[in-house]
């Protein structure tokens, strides 16, 4: 595991993930803000990584985005104890062992207007959050699209193929599924849409460099 350079304020960092036998592994994307590092979607941890960030800058804020992206949130949390931690709405009832300093909401402005954020309503299961960074125009997914371009074994290329997503961007159908209220999911997309990006760093996959807002609508052309 190690730091990747994304642009010149954004690292990220990848970690073998298998849910359900799907090899889609996990991305960390790390974020320097003026008040230090922010930290979207941990994954493990170990030592070589923790003095890589404290050479960049302090670790400050610590998000798990949604109700399904927050396995290695506490160790980080430990790890970092000056760090205020945020989740998504749902996880302090979900995750009662770790100490969330507060959920993620649309008046979230801890980090200043470095990062704007816009839950995907409509979706309670899920309860994403995405991110803009907007001194990159960089939009943070967690499961809401994956970019994997080279899929490992037979089941992981079948669920993206059934999910139009094999060796391209593309959405999990599982989004669709978890969505309940199209109204509230559609009004959300479209906020995101409003947000000037070129670049998708995704969870699952590689970054999106370019026809990022395409891609989004292509992804989303069932709601939209």
């Amino acid at each position: 595991m190690s730091l990747e350079m994304v642009t010149d304020s954004i690292w990220s960092m990848k970690t073998p993930l298998k849910p359900m036998g799907l090899e889609l592994g996990t991305k960390t994307t790390v974020v320097r803000t003026p008040d230090g590092l922010w930290v979207h979607s941990p994954g493990r941890l170990d030592g070589e990584l923790r003095r890589a960030l404290q050479a960049i800058a302090p670790v400050r804020f610590i998000v798990a985005p949604s109700r399904v992206h927050h396995m290695f949130v506490k160790p980080w949390a430990e790890a970092f104890p000056d760090a205020r931690v945020f989740g998504a709405p749902g996880l302090k009832k979900k995750r009662k062992d770790v100490d969330f300093h507060s959920t993620l909401t649309e008046d979230t402005v801890e980090w200043g207007d470095t990062i704007d954020l816009e839950l995907y309503a409509g979706a309670p299961f899920m309860n994403e959050v995405v991110f803009l960074h907007r001194p990159t125009a960089s939009l943070m997914l967690t499961d809401l699209a994956f970019n994997i371009r080279s899929p490992v074994g037979w089941w992981t290329r079948s669920y993206l193929k059934m999910s139009n997503a094999d060796g391209k961007f593309g959405q999990s159908w599982l989004i669709k599924a978890s969505t309940r209220d199209r109204a509230l999911a559609k009004e959300s997309v479209e906020r995101m849409l409003s947000w000037e990006f070129d670049r998708i760093i995704v969870t699952h996959g590689e970054v999106l460099e370019r026809g990022a807002k395409d891609a989004i609508r292509s992804a989303f052309s069932w709601l939209l």
